[in-house]
């Protein structure tokens, strides 16, 4: 198995990460207000940047309500979506300043939330969805914070020298924009509420292929339920076919598809290579078989896909009515020298606990089953094959489609392109990385589900207080176990951890609320065993705000050594505050197995038309691990990109 193999133009940032993105030479060298600038020129660039839209949502954390849904990852915005409104792509901006050692934060004023960087000693507003910054007019060029803004907004109707490559959206004027949301006393600091659990990790087996089309396919795209209100709301936005730009260059969304079809014969290692798990289930002459007939085996496969999964709307009043999403097709065959009679089944789980059953047959012939509504707006699952008596399966086909967006594509430059390849994840490890969520929601029992132990705690009546203290005067305290669930079979290298924590609701400038004699904290820590010892992660005072905004705490825990087949089983997380708590999550990257030798090579493929002909790169892959750069030449003519591939061949034994 190849992992997180990527390549992306050199002429671009590396969207596989914020830190890969932030070290591209474009941004190398530059500080302070140079920096700012470069990382908004980014996110407002009409090729490499996002586009103004409806916010987007994954079902990975939860329903919409609360946020829970709504997707903030900048990862996730910036590889699935490419289009949000303003606290996302603020979220984004603050999230990328952080990743070059800039500090930053997010803002807010009437209907809108902005981000500022800080440097020279001060804040200034650099504002990533209507595409502006805005600067003083006492000589020194600089650009202005929010307070600044607030107190003459003049500084946007009548801007002193207009931000470039562009100053506003074309339907949002500075005039109206001033008079909106720059009103004096409106404007106030969000408290610090950062999502970063995605990676962009995943595993590439033999017999599977990896294509990422330079256009929309089947009419797969990304349809929250949200998404039916404000398509009545916004109708001169919304065009019945998904998220399109409506200014030039009116960009909208492409799709990918993982395609996998291991060879199941004995002649192949396939299917050892391949499977997540395997019991009482091995390769046959003809195809995968139970290893004993008396008994049934099963073969699990893993659906991971770092791009968001879409399945094709088939009504726009229900979101929840896709196809398309996930197909599996497998072919089966009775062996005779078995007794003629069995049966095989498909199985789906989001947990590795829970298993529903799909599809049956008892007879030979093709199992299809379109997995969309077990898959659809989700990143990963589980697959399994069961085969019952004489039953073999001959053949497998799964695709699993996915959104990618415009910006990131990997596009071919002119004339002579050079790409740059990567492998493994962004600490030199073969890993793949699950969210885990402690569910506060559903029930009393699963509340306590994952609370190892506890102190002053107890069970709020509304959802954004359910971590609350008993004794309002103490704080409260809990410990978590997390543990990966699709995930499970592999042990946890490292964790990015974070709670959610409700702000004071008040006014930031008066004195702490009566009810302390003290600013009111809250602390995050990790370790390996229950009762310690512990890794101090985020401790922090709770701020105060006007709307009692909710604020996190987040940090990086390595729970292995460095051989990268480690892993532990759990890792703990200890929140400790005086304030309620709401949400408790991590992202747990686990270890992966090194594979054998003798795993086929890598192959890259271009496709594009060049002056309306086909034409076609190959590139071999010698070390999938290595970094290293290649060229692409096109001629003279135009081009336009089809598609771009990564395929690893079926194994054969020796």
């Amino acid at each position: 198995m190849h992992a997180s193999p990527w390549i992306y133009n050199a002429a671009r940032p590396d969207p596989f990460s914020l830190k890969r993105l932030v070290a591209h030479e474009s941004f190398k060298g530059l500080k302070d207000e140079a920096l700012a600038v470069a990382i908004w020129r980014y996110t407002v660039d009409p090729v490499t940047g996002f586009y103004h839209f409806w916010s987007p949502a994954d079902r990975e954390f939860g329903p919409v309500s609360h946020g829970l849904g709504t997707v903030s990852d900048p990862l996730k915005l910036l590889n699935s979506h490419g289009a949000m409104l303003c606290g996302t792509v603020a979220a984004f901006f603050v999230a990328a300043c952080e990743a070059a050692g800039l500090p930053a934060r997010m803002v807010g004023v009437t209907g809108h939330t902005i981000s500022e960087a800080y440097y020279d000693g001060a804040w200034h507003l650099l504002d990533c969805d209507l595409r502006a910054f805005h600067r003083k007019r006492d000589g020194s060029r600089a650009i202005a914070s929010l307070r600044e803004l607030l107190q003459d907004p003049t500084l946007v109707s009548d801007p002193v020298e207009p931000s470039a490559p562009v100053y506003y959206l074309p339907d949002r004027s500075p005039a109206g924009t001033a008079e909106h949301c720059y009103k004096p006393g409106y404007g106030d600091e969000m408290p610090r509420s950062i999502h970063w659990f995605h990676t962009m990790d995943y595993l590439l087996r033999p017999g599977e292929t990896l294509t990422r089309y330079a256009r929309e396919d089947g009419g797969r795209w990304h349809f929250p339920p949200h998404w039916v209100r404000d398509s009545k709301k916004y109708e001169k936005e919304w065009t019945q076919r998904g998220q399109r730009e409506r200014f030039a260059p009116h960009r909208t969304y492409f799709n990918g598809c993982f395609e996998y079809k291991p060879d199941l014969t004995s002649a192949s290692r396939d299917l050892s290579l391949g499977a997540w798990t395997l019991s009482n289930i091995g390769a046959g002459e003809t195809g995968m078989t139970a290893l004993d007939p008396r008994r049934p085996g099963r073969a699990v496969f893993l659906i991971h896909s770092p791009w968001i999964v879409t399945g094709a709307p088939q009504d726009l009043a229900d979101p929840d009515k896709k196809t398309g999403a996930v197909l599996v097709d497998l072919e089966i065959a009775l062996a005779a020298n078995r007794g003629g009679r069995g049966a095989a089944a498909l199985r789906f789980s989001g947990d590795g606990k829970t298993w529903t059953e799909v599809a049956r047959v008892t007879s030979a012939g093709r199992l299809h089953a379109d997995l969309t509504d077990e898959f659809d707006r989700r990143y990963r699952g589980l697959l399994a094959i069961d085969l019952e008596g004489a039953a073999v399966a001959t053949s497998l086909e799964t695709q699993v489609w996915f959104q990618h967006t415009v910006n990131t594509y990997p596009y071919l430059t002119p004339g002579e392109s050079v790409f740059r390849y990567h492998g493994l994840d962004d600490h030199g490890r073969r890993t793949l990385t699950e969210v885990w969520r402690a569910d506060l929601e559903t029930s009393a029992d699963s509340f306590v589900e994952h609370i190892v132990s506890s102190a002053n705690l107890t069970r709020g009546p509304e959802p954004l207080n359910r971590l609350s203290p008993a004794d309002p005067n103490r704080p409260w305290q809990a410990v978590f176990q997390i543990s990966p669930r699709v995930l499970s079979p592999r042990g946890i290298v490292r964790a990015w951890c974070y709670a959610s924590i409700a702000s004071v609701k008040g006014d930031p400038d008066a004195p702490p609320p009566e009810y302390f004699d003290r600013r009111p904290r809250a602390k995050l820590e990790a370790a390996l065993h229950p009762d310690g010892p512990w890794t101090l992660l985020r401790e922090a005072d709770v701020p105060v705000h006007k709307q009692g905004y909710h604020f996190s705490l987040d940090g990086t825990f390595s729970a292995s050594g460095t051989d990268e087949t480690e892993g532990v089983p759990h890792i703990y997380m200890r929140v400790t505050s005086d304030m309620p708590g709401w949400e408790i999550r991590a992202a747990v990257s686990c270890a992966m197995p090194v594979p054998p030798s003798g795993v086929p090579r890598l192959e890259i493929v271009h496709q594009w038309d060049e002056d309306g002909q086909p034409r076609e790169h190959r590139h071999a892959v010698r070390d999938s691990s290595s970094a290293f750069e290649y060229r692409v030449l096109t001629g003279g003519g135009k081009v336009t990109d089809t598609a771009v591939a990564l395929r690893v061949p079926s194994t054969r034994k020796a």
